[in-house]
């Protein structure tokens, strides 16, 4: 997938949260990376590489984007697995 869409799949994530987020983030830049850094390498593989299907790609770009974004409003991994959202 190419760059410009993968940031357009982002984008759409973020516009979809409700209000009361959106307006928390508005001092917020969302980066979309090519290719993690190392340390990120570590803990993940580059998502395009986890899926199989545009779905899948879908699917996990929004799950990616909403677990940092909880991780912005100070929910921590250990908070995230005991609500299930991990």
């Amino acid at each position: 997938m190419e760059i410009e869409q993968f940031e357009e799949l982002v984008a759409q994530v973020v516009n979809d949260l409700p209000d009361f987020f959106q307006e928390r983030l508005d001092n917020v830049d969302v980066v979309v990376e090519e290719f993690p850094d190392r340390h990120t390498m570590r803990l993940r593989r580059p998502i395009e590489m986890q899926c199989r299907t545009d779905e899948e790609l879908r699917a996990m770009i929004r799950r990616v984007v909403l677990h940092e974004i909880a991780h912005h409003f100070g929910i921590s991994d250990n908070r995230l697995r005991d609500i299930g959202a991990y």
